[in-house]
């Protein structure tokens, strides 16, 4: 039962704040991780206990790509969005590649989390489809680089 969120940011800061406006929006809980490999540990006890992935892009070591890799290859479905404050440095076409549904560009605020989220899942994996939902403030764009198209909220 995907019944929690897994964040992943070596900003203990952000990380913890990205969990609890996904905690907020959503009414299950988010784990928070420092890196891709406590994220990969954590996940792999349970993959299918998770809704989704927040990530950042740049960490030391395995970077937010990278982790979306190896995610993927444990959990085919999985939904996952790619945080980052460089969004510039990234190539939509490699971000699909890499599994990831969403591009998040930091910082980002409550509303534009609530978006994101809502855009990656469905409605039977998420409250924020309920009737009573309302897109909250935040710009939602396309972020486009090259070849290839992905939703992203700013």
């Amino acid at each position: 039962m995907k019944n929690r969120f897994l964040i992943v940011d070596d900003d203990a800061l952000v990380c913890r704040a990205t969990a609890r406006m996904v905690e907020h929006l959503t009414g299950l809980p988010a784990e928070c991780c420092a890196d891709g490999d406590e994220a990969l540990r954590l996940f792999q006890r349970d993959p299918a206990a998770f809704a989704a992935v927040v990530t950042d892009y740049e960490m030391p070591g395995m970077n937010g790509l990278e982790l979306g890799d190896r995610l993927r290859a444990l959990a085919p479905g999985l939904k996952m969005l790619l945080a980052t404050g460089n969004p510039g440095k990234l190539n939509a076409t490699d971000v699909k590649q890499h599994g990831f549904d969403c591009v998040l560009v930091k910082p980002y605020a409550l509303g534009s989390l609530g978006n994101a989220l809502r855009e990656i899942l469905s409605p039977d994996e998420s409250p924020l489809h309920d009737a009573g939902w309302r897109s909250l403030p935040g710009s939602t764009l396309f972020f486009e680089r090259n070849r290839g198209i992905l939703p992203a909220v700013i």
